[in-house]
């Protein structure tokens, strides 16, 4: 009789320690879910605020040029045009804003660009938010070994976040899809020198560090527009020639950096000024 009142008892124990188990269990799932909920907010957050941010320093006299061909850069008054963005303003929110970049495959429409000096600095902006401050979202950034005026080949990078609003660079793996680049053919950009139109020509997915950034002589831009098309993940009828601005977009693989640490998706565009500083006024960008 003894021995089964301690058999009974340890019993008892073991339920109650299976039964602490799952209440433990369910805690730290729950745990993990509620920051897991939290850090999205956190990343949302962020990648809106930048918008926002941008939006209040749209010029309301700004008269959108919706075509290519309507009007040559040259044929522009630098005295009379009015950039879409107070790019003096954009500073004072942070000194290192050279661009802005626009276009229906973001979310929010359009982001902030900030410079970059070295890899080590466009890593630590690619963590930062506009105030310096910790970011999921990070910023958009330009590689450090952009030329000027967008000369040669210029590339920006950008977080992909995994989520299905967009945010950043989020819908660039989606030009992998013909049907995606067909309604998402091209985007803006704009700096305190010029507005261009970028037309998407090819997508990639390989190393970026390949890819030669910066001013390139004829023959090596020949060779590697020919490289790029080859490469694409999507058929398009426009091939830049050598006398072209090549200008790329770079995020992360959908399968994300942990999983494929040397692999991004890039999103290569052809340059087309519709504004445009002349050399001897223009800044670095």
């Amino acid at each position: 009789m003894t021995k089964y009142k301690a058999d009974k008892k340890r019993s008892i124990d073991f339920k109650q320690i299976i039964g602490s188990i799952f209440v433990i269990s369910g805690l730290v799932t729950m745990g993990i879910n509620g920051y897991g909920v939290i850090r999205n907010l956190k990343r949302n957050n962020d990648a809106l605020t930048q918008s926002s941010t941008i939006e209040r320093t749209i010029n309301n006299e700004y008269e959108e040029l919706t075509e290519i061909s309507e009007v040559k850069p040259e044929q522009i008054d630098e005295q009379e045009y009015i950039s879409k963005y107070n790019f003096e303003e954009l500073r004072k929110i942070h000194p290192d804003i050279v661009g802005v970049i626009e276009g229906n495959c973001f979310a929010n429409g359009y982001y902030p660009v900030v410079s970059s000096t070295s890899f080590d600095d466009l890593n630590e902006k690619l963590h930062e938010d506009l105030n310096g401050n910790y970011s999921i979202a990070g910023l958009i950034v330009a590689d450090p070994n952009n030329e000027e005026n967008l000369n040669g080949i210029t590339r920006i990078w950008g977080h992909h976040l995994g989520n299905e609003e967009g945010l950043m660079f989020t819908s660039l793996v989606n030009y992998d899809s013909n049907s995606y680049y067909e309604n998402h053919k091209t985007l803006k950009y704009y700096t305190e020198n010029g507005e261009y139109v970028l037309e998407v020509f090819a997508c990639t997915e390989d190393n970026p560090l390949n890819q030669p950034i910066g001013y390139q002589t004829e023959e090596e831009l020949s060779q590697n527009i020919n490289d790029v098309k080859e490469r694409s993940l999507i058929q398009t009828e426009l091939k830049p020639s050598t006398q072209d601005r090549i200008f790329i977009l770079t995020t992360c693989t959908k399968l994300g950096s942990a999983n494929e640490p040397d692999t991004r998706v890039s999103v290569y565009t052809k340059v087309t000024p519709v504004w445009e500083k002349t050399p001897t006024h223009a800044k670095s960008i």
